[in-house]
């Protein structure tokens, strides 16, 4: 839907990883298209990061991760 209405947008979101290294919640920063909020949501959800380990204990931590939605040309890029 987003490719059909041509629509382009950094959406920065910021991501809760808990201690098995799944992300728990996603919270919207910065955008200016909910359709684009929720797919960057749907997607960084189904990401892994290695747990954070530190003095030996598993530890939740906060990233911030910035999704870039671009049209492409139709060309490939050389």
């Amino acid at each position: 839907m987003a490719a059909k209405e041509r629509l382009t947008d950094v959406v920065i979101l910021e991501a809760e990883v808990g201690i098995d290294g799944a992300v728990k919640a996603v919270k919207v920063l910065r955008s200016r298209h909910t359709i684009l909020d929720q797919a960057a949501e749907e997607a960084l959800l189904q990401w892994r990061y290695t747990p954070l380990v530190l003095n030996g204990i598993p530890t939740s931590f906060l990233v911030t991760v910035t999704f870039n939605f671009s049209l492409q040309s139709g060309r490939a890029a050389r």
